[in-house]
């Protein structure tokens, strides 16, 4: 009985959270939820994450369609992330050798990790 107790009490307050939500969006008090992993938790994304080109998954060819980023760019963004493991934020793609600052802040509305 007691472990019905708490299975019970877990369900409510989902259902009452939810409800909240609901409540914030339909007042206009909440645009958009968006719920998604953080870097570290394992889960993956398409390479097109709404749109935009995921640099943790995409292939060579997948980023030469981004702007300025040629094969030998694309070769060694892949390179970097073989080596140094996924990009923890769009930002890090600075840390690839080729890419400048003013790349790297063009194609941030481009990219996704």
């Amino acid at each position: 009985m007691r472990h019905t107790g708490k299975a019970l009490g877990a369900i409510l307050c989902s259902v009452v959270l939810s409800m909240g939500l609901v409540w914030l969006v339909h007042m206009e008090r909440l645009d958009t939820l968006e719920l998604r992993p953080g870097p570290q938790s394992g889960v993956k994304f398409s390479v097109l994450d709404r749109g935009k080109v995921n640099i943790n998954l995409a292939n060579q060819e997948q980023l030469e369609t981004l702007p300025g980023i040629g094969p030998e760019l694309a070769a060694a963004i892949v390179q970097h992330r073989e080596a140094n493991g996924p990009f923890e934020y769009a930002e890090h793609l600075i840390e690839v050798p080729g890419i400048s600052k003013t790349m790297m802040e063009t194609l941030l509305d481009l990219i996704a990790v």
